[in-house]
């Protein structure tokens, strides 16, 4: 069992006190972490007590806050254990467990009495001071954030059927490192509509002073989201700020896959009939082989691979099916058909296939989940994969298996449907990053994988029907985000993208809306850093400005509604202005965003007509600059970091880095929220059913804290090794996980965005 680096500081820091007096202690680690970090990569020890850590088992072990060399008092010990019940998820009892107290006791030699080690109210009352101490952390860190704060939120039901609400929130701080972090997780009581949903969300909002710097929410795509959205605009604009439903809304990217996906798995009953009826209908008959081929897929083979999978997941077939790939693998039994090319006599390529011995993994079948993304894809990919040892488990044992051994025409079949599962679960794989912004992708990825898509159905025409399905599922979504901003100026941000997706894609009418979306952009800014100027150099307002500022500064990425060539539903509108005078946001980076729908600056006679074409000209310039300036290519794209290269061409583009921090934390995919749910499945177990709820927020919030810090520690390592990976071979599945941006769009289609369509390929 891995305890993790919590532990490990704790045993370092008695080690510590048994080789060094308490007094000199402290003096002796300044002396020597100087050494800290030895020649060999992944290491770091501590010379005052020879601690030395593996950093690949050990997160963030070169992080100097990960080095303990404190005195071991109560107080500490308490700090430290608590740390450590909220990373491993440990009860606070354990503290209480004779083997933990003894242990300590050992490993201090002298340096610690059983007295010193607090008993498990202390733990839970330190672990709750020190999520409060989190919650103030953040705070401040958000409050001089360099743009708009995004959110992601989500529900989930515990083994106790307690219902949470996690919401995260995403933003660049001040020193230009884009923050992920879990600001809430707590209990919704009573029925789960929108307008209780949205309460619980604005209170977060409030409890951290962030209504006024809102930015996007990245929600899934149930119902009571959108009365929620509804609710929640009311509440923000009762406050004096403008909130839109649809245009502050971004519909989570993996969830829609998934709809589409289970779309496409329903219409399989029926996709082969109509495929059958199109042919007749187009005058070209099916053959026998199709029609086999049609009737063997209704019979789903799918669901035959999933009833295999429960059948031998079971007590002693699991341990059976275990033996049998170790055995297989010793003695040579399982092959696999490879394709080969050999020189013919004429200089000519003679293309064949030989048998080639091949050897398993030893891991488990999986089962598919009907919430989780891409399940039902992973599970059949794992059956493929292990497929030869479970034929040769069920051949054995045939007398209890009968109808679970799979033809060889059903085999084909399930690699068939895996094909076409496999598409969206590699755009479903691209957008689901936390770290790196991925908004910018969300249209092309979906175009893209509507067209690549597509390509599989005329490839494999049995299943156009069911693809069809799942495309329509899709469209469905896109049409009703096309013409939110916030997707254009992710787009256009992108300094691989620009306009040039825009302009392969779109009508000449939607091109020049999304450059003067861009434009507008741009323009508010550019007023804001005016204003803020002006408010500056004013010495008699500065006092009462910035004391206003703390409480309710007002900034917005959105444009006018009335300036829209759509609806307003499917727009975004600006905040509205409070009746009080003009605020700023104290965001000390660059100047805040602020515009006035009905604002007395928005209508002053001071802001003549010769003022507005002099704007308009500065926004003109560095709009044709930025358009002039090369597009990247898609092959960097995987190695451009999006926050760097804005910091960097902040003096050459300002009106555009000020976009940037606003739009880049905004997040294509509710997957942080996911993530804290699949963490928290370890956090409430039945063993631990008499925890309150504001304890698990506590206890999430702090280990989401803690991890977070251990991986920003070994951020550095994980970007060389991405581009280790990126280099290497790898199969499918390591290709969705391991490769950057540009090859998963490179899977997904052709860089250049022409749809050339491909010729029908039939079976026969």
């Amino acid at each position: 069992m891995n305890l993790g680096l919590t532990f490990q500081a704790i045993l370092a820091s008695l080690r510590l006190q048994k080789k060094s007096g308490r007094g000199e202690q402290k003096d002796m680690f300044l002396r020597t972490y100087a050494a800290l970090t030895t020649s060999s990569p992944g290491y770091s020890a501590c010379t005052a007590c020879s601690n030395r850590v593996n950093g690949a088992s050990a997160e963030g072990a070169d992080n100097p806050h990960d080095v303990i060399c404190e005195d071991v008092t109560p107080e500490g010990l308490a700090r430290y254990i608590a740390e450590l019940v909220a990373d491993q998820d440990l009860a606070f009892n354990i503290v209480q467990a004779k083997t933990f107290r003894r242990l300590l006791c050992y490993v201090g030699q002298g340096n610690i009495q059983a007295l010193d080690i607090p008993e498990r109210r202390t733990v839970a009352k330190v672990s709750s001071d020190l999520s409060q101490k989190e919650k103030d952390r953040l705070k401040e860190d958000m409050k001089n954030s360099q743009g708009r704060i995004s959110f992601t939120s989500d529900l989930w039901t515990d083994s106790m059927e307690r219902p949470f609400m996690a919401v995260t929130g995403h933003y660049i701080n001040a020193a230009h490192e884009t923050r992920n972090a879990l600001m809430a997780f707590r209990v919704v009581e009573g029925a789960h509509a929108g307008a209780i949903l949205a309460q619980h969300l604005f209170g977060v909002l409030k409890e951290y002073d962030v209504v006024h710097k809102i930015g996007s929410v990245t929600l899934d795509n149930a119902t009571n989201n959108n009365t929620m959205m509804e609710e929640l605009a009311k509440l923000i604009r009762a406050e004096g700020y403008n909130f839109d439903k649809e245009g502050n809304r971004i519909r989570c990217f993996p969830h829609v896959i998934n709809l589409a996906v289970t779309a496409f798995l329903d219409a399989l009953d029926f996709t082969g009939n109509k495929y059958l009826a199109d042919r007749i209908k187009s005058g070209r008959p099916p053959t026998k082989r199709t029609e086999n081929y049609v009737l063997a897929l209704r019979q789903r083979p799918d669901k035959k691979c999933r009833a295999t999978v429960v059948a031998l997941r079971k007590g002693q077939r699991r341990v059976a099916l275990r033996q049998t790939i170790i055995e297989g693998n010793e003695r040579g039994h399982f092959k696999r058909q490879e394709p080969t090319e050999d020189p013919g006599p004429d200089g000519t390529t003679v293309k064949g296939w030989v048998e080639a011995i091949i050897k398993l993994r030893v891991i488990e079948l999986l089962l598919d989940v009907p919430t989780r993304w891409s399940s039902t894809r992973l599970m059949l990919d794992r059956f493929v994969e292990q497929y030869p040892a479970i034929w040769e488990y069920l051949s054995k044992n045939k007398e209890i298996f009968s109808d679970l051994i799979m033809s060889d025409l059903e085999y084909q079949i399930l690699q068939d449907i895996l094909a076409c599962l496999d598409v969206p679960h590699r755009a479903q794989e691209l957008l689901s990053a936390e770290q790196t912004p991925t908004l910018s992708l969300a249209f092309p990825v979906y175009d893209q994988l509507i067209y690549s898509w597509r390509q599989v159905g005329r490839r494999l025409g049995p299943y156009a029907y069911a693809i069809e399905c799942g495309i329509a599922k899709i469209e469905d979504y896109v049409a009703r985000s096309r013409s939110s901003p916030i997707h254009i100026v992710a787009m256009v941000l992108n300094p691989c993208l620009k306009y040039t997706w825009i302009d392969a894609r779109w009508t000449p009418n939607e091109k020049n809306f999304a450059r003067e979306t861009v434009k507008r952009f741009m323009l508010q800014h550019l007023e804001a850093r005016e204003r803020r100027t002006a408010v500056v150099t004013a010495p008699e307002n500065l006092s009462t400005k910035a004391s206003k500022a703390q409480g309710r500064g007002v900034m917005n990425l959105f444009l006018d509604s009335e300036s829209y060539l759509y609806h307003d539903e499917l727009s975004v509108t600006p905040p509205q202005s409070p009746e009080t005078p003009v605020r700023m946001l104290p965001t000390p980076q660059r100047p805040a965003l602020n515009m006035f729908a009905s604002s007395s600056y928005a209508s002053s006679p001071s802001k003549s007509a010769s003022e507005s074409l002099h704007r308009e000209a500065i926004v003109n310039a560095e709009h044709e600059r930025y358009i002039s300036d090369k597009v990247l290519p898609l092959s960097e794209l995987g190695r451009t970091d999006l926050v760097k290269h804005w910091k960097s061409v902040e003096s050459t583009f300002s009106l555009m880095h000020a976009l940037a921090m606003d739009v880049l934390p905004a997040q294509a995919s509710s997957v942080s929220s996911e993530r804290v749910f699949s963490s928290s499945k370890l956090t409430c177990t039945r063993a631990r059913n008499k925890m309150k709820a504001n304890t698990v927020e506590s206890l999430q919030i702090l280990k989401y804290a803690l991890r977070n810090r251990y991986q920003a520690a070994k951020s550095t390592d994980c970007d060389i090794n991405a581009l280790e990976l990126h280099k290497s071979e790898r199969d499918d599945a390591e290709e969705v996980n391991g490769l950057p941006a540009s090859d998963l769009m490179a899977c997904l289609g052709d860089a250049d965005w022409s749809h050339d369509a491909i010729l029908d390929v039939d079976l026969d």
